[in-house]
């Protein structure tokens, strides 16, 4: 007889070999020309991914860019979202390239009037990659949720320990001091490693 779960195969001598049970979620993989094939995690689909939220509205100064506080993980099984005061990030776990999308919803603040210009995009390794653009038209009075999304996607190959942060920053063009609001609950964070 058998082991239960094992595989038979050949080795380069032609003769049978059994291939060992792997773990649960490992895939059967060749190991090549004359090697007996192996039970091996799964590359670039046995990935790791995240999803996290902002959990409450925050006030933001006109010109100064402010880190998201993306504080409320969804889904983070290999824990690679940090969720601390001041130094919300994704980590790269391994070498690997990974796709992200990432949004924020902002608001107008009661009594604002003019021409608001917001950017929102990623940071990585603290320095700033790209950005999402939309000018936003508001009207003064009391907070009003306008159809004011921002958000972005990207792909890229990581190394290990590299890091991925948040920043929007946004202008109130004919006011001085001003402030506005990004709505909690609604800006998130996910991220997925595609190969």
């Amino acid at each position: 007889g058998g082991t239960d779960g094992n595989i038979i195969s050949f080795d380069a001598s032609g003769d049978p070999v059994a291939v060992a049970t792997g773990n649960d979620g490992q895939v059967l993989t060749s190991s090549g020309s004359g090697a007996v094939c192996a039970f091996e995690d799964a590359a670039g689909g046995g990935f790791t991914n995240a999803w996290a939220a902002q959990s409450s509205a925050l006030n933001i100064t006109q010109n100064v860019a402010t880190l998201l506080p993306i504080d409320a993980e969804t889904y983070d099984p290999d824990g690679v979202w940090t969720n601390t005061a001041g130094n919300y990030k994704w980590t790269c776990p391994d070498d690997g390239t990974y796709f992200f999308y990432f949004y924020a919803v902002f608001n107008t603040m009661a009594g604002t009037l003019g021409f608001q210009d917001c950017t929102l995009g990623p940071y990585i390794n603290g320095s700033w990659n790209g950005l999402a653009y939309r000018p936003l038209s508001v009207v003064g009075g009391a907070d009003v949720l306008f159809a004011a999304l921002l958000d972005g996607t990207f792909m890229k190959a990581f190394s290990a320990d590299d890091y991925v942060q948040f920043f929007t920053s946004g202008a109130v063009h004919n006011e001085s001091g001003e402030t506005f609001k990004i709505i909690g609950n609604y800006n998130q964070f996910g991220g997925w490693r595609v190969a």
